[in-house]
């Protein structure tokens, strides 16, 4: 059989029950309100954070309060705003692919993004801490994209080139903006970066720690299984094709045909969702915006199952 591009179409991919193809459906709309609602709040605010929110005290603060670095305002918005804007465009992906009917194997690699996106925002704004500790967190996060540019830039071109000497620059800069920030050593005796006793979670303890918010009502065992589950997904891992397929008699003969089932594209799907409108959330709330919009979209996701 052919898809209607002529391209001939493998059943084992394409030949999904009326119920799946509803389901797809219901997923992408709901993926695309995720997008949508994200630019729709940003739009509404174009003043920025409202008056008295935890994010203009803050922000008057850094500014008043000196010898806070003159970009130091800026950090926790800009960061907050990069990583929840990139994890709304994959859920427009999100939406894209199960609007197609693109859903194999693709979406898990998205689901994966936007969770570590959302739990990245999360930590940042959490509302358990002050400002100079949230600011900490902006910092640990400069100083790791920076660290991590270094080592990307040495391996592309070289640790002798003009770029990976301008990198290790850059890093001794911005480590000496946050000593001069914070009154004390940014790099402790193991080669950590560490601000007010703090350093950054790795991506694995920061999304578990995301999740069991999450999960508060149904806790597993250990948050990182959920985290490597999808992950797993992402990379070769053989246990994850063999789950996926099953041995069937066809004509006579043997072949493989998808086990993939409702549960297999709902959970995962729910777990993006919800974590993206947990980052969605803690903005709001960090801004003091209104949040009917949010509310709203709270509505439209699925039932927990």
């Amino acid at each position: 059989m052919t898809d209607k591009t002529g391209i001939a179409a493998s059943p084992r991919f394409r030949a999904y029950s009326d119920e799946l193809r509803q389901l797809f459906g219901e997923l992408s709309a709901v993926f695309y309100d995720c997008q949508r609602t994200f630019a729709a709040i940003i739009d509404v605010n174009p003043e920025g954070p409202a008056a008295g929110s935890a994010a203009q005290l803050e922000h008057e603060h850094l500014q008043h309060d000196p010898p806070y670095p003159s970009r130091a305002p800026s950090l926790v918005p800009m960061t907050s705003y990069f990583y929840l804007s990139t994890a709304a465009e994959h859920m427009g992906g999100l939406g894209a692919l199960y609007a197609a009917e693109e859903v194999a194997y693709p979406p898990p690699l998205l689901i994966r993004a936007v969770v570590e996106h959302a739990a990245r925002v999360v930590w940042l704004l959490d509302n358990e801490i002050d400002v100079r500790d949230r600011l900490a967190r902006a910092y640990l996060e400069e100083l790791f994209s920076r660290v991590e540019y270094k080592k990307t830039i040495g391996r592309l071109a070289g640790k002798q080139s003009d770029e990976y000497k301008q990198a290790g620059e850059a890093l001794k800069g911005l480590r000496k903006e946050a000593e001069d920030a914070f009154g004390e050593k940014v790099v402790d005796e193991a080669g950590v970066h560490r601000i007010r006793g703090a350093s950054m979670p790795g991506l694995e303890d920061c999304v578990a720690l995301l999740i069991s918010k999450l999960m508060a009502d149904a806790p597993i065992p250990d948050a990182r299984g959920v985290y490597d589950r999808v992950s797993n997904l992402c990379h070769p891992t053989s246990y994850t094709h063999a789950e996926r397929w099953k041995v069937v008699d066809h004509e006579g003969k043997q072949r493989l045909a998808s086990n993939v089932g409702a549960t297999d594209h709902d959970r995962p799907a729910r777990l993006a969702m919800a974590a993206f409108c947990e980052a969605v959330k803690h903005l709001v709330s960090y801004n003091g915006w209104e949040h009917t919009q949010r509310d709203a979209l709270m509505d439209r996701l699925p039932p927990s199952s």
